[in-house]
């Protein structure tokens, strides 16, 4: 598929999953995606050429999935305030800026995480984030992370290489026996 995102699909009220990654898409992604499908539950775009930014970009209070991974969006990264069913993110490999929001903090049900490769540079104390397996931080331009880092039991995958981390890592990482990478 090539061209913009087809706006007629927003007709469909009642879906619950979208896939068009790997794509020639193209053009700007629509920030009330929420209130014209309020029922999803993935949303998978990677590899495509959306460009713009997704400060404002509104997600279905049900969603679990995001996958926005190598394009080319810019910007903040969105808040997410209202979603607590989220499971995975996928931002890689684009350019967003800025801190990363306090709100992805508070994830409870997040287990992977990946915002590596952007131009990010504060990290938000993951003070609820217990059932995460994989964060991926690296490449960004990350000077500081926070001990809660290490609150999930469950991780397994570690990744804040190639920032410039200006204090000691956190001593909490090395008590999390599921550790590996």
């Amino acid at each position: 598929l090539s061209g913009s995102f087809p706006s007629s699909l927003y007709d469909l009220i009642y879906i619950t999953h979208i896939n068009f990654g790997q794509n020639s898409l193209s053009g700007s992604l629509s920030s009330d995606i929420q209130i014209k499908w309020p029922n999803l539950t993935q949303i998978i775009l990677s590899d495509n050429s959306f460009s713009g930014s997704l400060s404002d970009f509104n997600t279905s209070t049900f969603l679990q999935k995001l996958e926005m991974r190598n394009m080319a969006l810019s910007g903040i990264l969105p808040e997410f305030e209202s979603n607590h069913h989220l499971t995975e993110l996928d931002l890689q490999n684009n350019s967003f800026s800025g801190a990363i929001p306090d709100t992805y903090g508070f994830f409870t049900n997040m287990e992977y995480m990946y915002l590596n490769n952007n131009g990010l540079s504060g990290v938000p104390p993951f003070k609820e984030n217990y059932n995460l397996i994989e964060l991926n931080l690296a490449y960004n331009s990350i000077t500081t992370i926070d001990e809660t880092i290490a609150m999930s039991e469950l991780m397994e995958k570690f990744d804040i290489s190639y920032n410039s981390i200006n204090h000691d890592i956190p001593s909490t990482l090395g008590i999390i026996e599921t550790l590996t990478e």
